[in-house]
């Protein structure tokens, strides 16, 4: 993989779970009965984008 996709994949996964993260945050906070889907669909997107987060960075560090 060359370094440009590797900070694409690493940026992007990093706003996906800051996103989910402080979406799910929020509602909570608020007391917002989120829809079961909304919930599964974030937490989904979590489950995938935390490994793509280390797997890219874990290649940055090779490169060190």
């Amino acid at each position: 993989m060359n370094e440009k996709r590797i900070n694409f994949l690493s940026t992007v996964s990093l706003i996906v779970i800051t996103f989910t993260a402080l979406f799910l945050l929020t509602s909570r906070i608020l007391h917002l009965e989120l829809p079961e889907i909304v919930v599964r669909v974030l937490g989904f997107a979590m489950l995938i984008s935390i490994p793509v987060f280390v797997f890219t960075n874990v290649k940055k560090i090779q490169k060190i």
